[in-house]
């Protein structure tokens, strides 16, 4: 991750602190949260975030990391690092063999379904 922007991850840490970090990631668990914390990777915010749910991920409870961990496998993959997506998949479906999310990214990522298409998937042309 050399040259990453990391304020995004310092910025969350500073301003929310340890307890904060927690609690967002608690957040996750009502999945329209964490639909619209995906939403907002994109090309162009994916390093930044990568860096944010990494250092979300280090303080949350173990039941919630799957969900972090997702968003960490999203950002990676929409960066083009395959292996960092696929690691944070697997650590997600270790916590949590069920979590479709996690499920979900591991097999587009390992089938190689474009990014592109998982990104505008929502989105009307």
């Amino acid at each position: 991750m050399d040259g990453v922007d990391v304020s995004y991850g310092l910025v969350v840490y500073d301003t929310c602190g340890g307890e904060g970090l927690v609690l967002i990631a608690e957040s996750l668990r009502d999945p329209h949260n964490r639909d619209a914390a995906m939403e907002e990777i994109n090309p162009q915010t994916a390093d930044g975030y990568l860096v944010m749910w990494s250092v979300i991920t280090e303080s949350a409870k173990k039941e919630d990391r799957p969900a972090t961990l997702s968003l960490m496998a999203l950002a990676a993959w929409v960066l083009g690092e395959k292996d960092h997506a696929m690691s944070a998949v697997r650590e997600a479906l270790a916590i949590n063999p069920d979590y479709t999310l996690a499920q979900k990214l591991g097999m587009a990522i390992v089938l190689g379904f474009p990014v592109s298409k998982w990104l505008n998937r929502n989105r009307r042309v």
